[in-house]
């Protein structure tokens, strides 16, 4: 199933279906997301004529009420829809979040947005979803509003991971210290990078081994360091390891991320989006005395990558 994604503001058109739906930035689309989105998925294919709906915002809509704040993506728009879509989700769909949206009455929102332009029948939510200006509609103002509506509210459950509930924020902080182990865990599959290949220096073809260097945009990354990694690509999917970092060896400078494909030699490459699948950190990055110094030691972690049993 294909995800259709569309981007909103107040002036678009009414959708033109009814919708099961949810509501949030669902950044990272954890396991605690998950649960929502199945929810609205399994509801709509029970009635008919409904479609699950995920309702979203652009940009996040704390960098619109405080400028100075930048928070980096765990997931981006374009693999946001890919998951939705493996999820089985009809629609994907974003509000242009602006300062004139965020003056929005929580009422308005859901009358007028929600129900009347997205066609909502069912929303279902988490726990802590607020909508309107400054958060002023909880979970009693949405079930009221609703239910004047006919309109009907499910609040789902929490998800917990070691006893404290799953949170973007929480993912964020764990991806930044290498914990991968734990964010496997709460985003039940490994944190991903996809971008685009890009030609680099050729140093690394140069060397005996070639890397593929990918744009990653606003994406959060791990720390600085090489990495065992899985990569999908348009022809298959490869054990790889991946250095984050600025390639002290060389002086080069500039934060990349490049990804040696164990066993992939295909030059056409370029230009095509790939998956970077981050399992464990190796050690860091650290610089090397000479070239041959450093291909050894690379060597050394493909032999790492090739002993590890990945069976996920």
């Amino acid at each position: 199933m294909v995800t259709t994604f569309t981007r909103l503001n107040l002036n678009s058109k009414s959708l033109e279906s009814d919708t099961v739906a949810t509501i949030g930035n669902f950044d990272g689309i954890h396991l605690g997301h998950q649960q929502i989105i199945n929810e609205i998925v399994s509801s709509a294919r029970q009635q008919d004529g409904q479609k699950s709906l995920v309702i979203g915002f652009y940009p996040h809509p704390l960098e619109v009420i405080n400028p100075s704040i930048k928070i980096p993506c765990i997931t981006s728009v374009r693999e946001k829809i890919s998951i939705l879509s493996e999820l089985g989700v009809d629609s994907f769909v974003q509000f242009h979040f602006t300062k004139t949206f965020a003056l929005l009455s929580a009422q308005y929102f859901i009358e007028e947005l929600l129900l009347n332009k997205l066609r909502v029948k069912h929303l279902i939510v988490g726990e802590d979803t607020r909508v309107g200006h400054g958060r002023e509609g909880d979970l009693e103002l949405i079930k009221s509003i609703c239910r004047d509506h006919d309109v009907k509210v499910t609040v789902a459950s929490t998800i917990a991971h070691q006893k404290a509930k799953i949170s973007s924020r929480d993912i964020r902080d764990r991806i930044s210290k290498s914990d991968l182990s734990n964010v496997t865990k709460m985003l039940g599959r490994h944190y991903s990078i996809t971008g685009r290949v890009i030609k680099g220096s050729g140093r690394g073809k140069k060397l005996g081994i070639p890397t593929a260097n990918i744009v990653v945009g606003d994406k959060i990354l791990p720390p600085d360091g090489v990495y065992i990694t899985k990569v999908e690509t348009p022809f298959g999917t490869y054990q790889s390891v991946t250095n984050i970092g600025t390639r002290p060896t060389f002086g080069v400078g500039g934060r990349i991320v490049e990804t040696h494909i164990i066993g992939y030699c295909n030059e056409d490459i370029y230009d095509k989006y790939i998956k970077v699948m981050f399992i464990e950190k190796i050690r860091d990055e650290v610089k090397f005395t000479s070239s041959k110094d450093l291909v050894d030691q690379i060597n050394r972690d493909i032999d790492v990558v090739k002993k590890r049993v990945c069976n996920d």
